[in-house]
């Protein structure tokens, strides 16, 4: 709630999640977590918010630009 993420945050990570992250989360219902392997348009619009670590991005990048 203090971070402001709304009713569901979606948090995409490079090319493997974050234990320590992972487990932080795991009882909050409103995260979910996913490596930059998986995301998917459905996915990131279902959610109302959109996190991405700096790992995600750059391997995101890297998907889409070729």
């Amino acid at each position: 709630g203090k971070l402001g993420f709304g009713n569901a945050a979606l948090v995409i990570d490079g090319d493997a999640l974050n234990v320590s992250f992972a487990r932080a989360s795991s009882n909050l219902g409103t995260i979910d977590l996913m490596p930059a392997v998986g995301a998917n348009v459905y996915d990131i619009m279902r959610h109302e918010t959109l996190v991405l670590t700096r790992a995600g991005l750059e391997k995101l990048e890297d998907r889409f630009n070729g």
